[in-house]
């Protein structure tokens, strides 16, 4: 089981928006403990969006599973995969808080289009990336769905990325090594 700190953030990130139910298991691992090729793709403080795009040899997109908004928060439930081929190889849930955006970043980012880290990137907004826990999750429920009988277990890391040192987003990424 998860150390109660990371728990607790994963359990904040889904409270009423996904079943904390839904995900697997999971235990917190040191990032040192993170296997290939899963360290290449977790264990830094780069947009997941550039990394997978690197690892798989394409550019990733955006596939929205369910989204809420609710006042100045926006939550979404999302798979990316490499263009042109239907293979999951993030799911991600992700809590943004729209009152750190100006009106066209949140435009684009309520628009569906495109991954969040793209959207950063090309509007170049001042941002910190922090990773706070990595961890390693059982093939199950969620998670065994969306990546479609891939082998487990799966590694993610919950994080948050700060706009101008203020916390604009929570996430959690969870990739398949394959």
């Amino acid at each position: 089981m998860m150390r109660d700190s990371a728990h607790a953030a994963l359990a904040d990130l889904c409270a009423g928006f996904v079943d904390l139910n839904d995900l697997p298991p999971g235990e917190v691992v040191d990032a040192s403990r993170v296997p290939e090729p899963f360290d290449l793709l977790l264990v830094h403080n780069d947009h997941m969006t550039t990394r997978l795009g690197e690892f798989h040899g394409a550019p990733v997109e955006l596939h929205v599973l369910r989204h809420v908004i609710e006042g100045d928060t926006y939550r979404r439930l999302i798979t990316l995969h490499p263009r042109g081929r239907e293979r999951v190889v993030e799911v991600g849930l992700v809590r943004i808080d729209l009152a750190c955006t100006n009106p066209g970043l949140r435009a684009m980012i309520l628009d569906e289009k495109r991954p969040l880290g793209d959207i950063l990137m090309s509007q170049n907004v001042m941002r910190r990336i922090e990773p706070q826990w990595f961890l390693k999750f059982g093939g199950s429920g969620l998670l065994a769905e969306q990546f479609d009988g891939a082998s487990t277990p799966f590694y993610g890391r919950l994080g948050v990325i700060y706009f101008e040192e203020r916390p604009a987003i929570r996430l959690l990424e969870v990739v398949c090594g394959a």
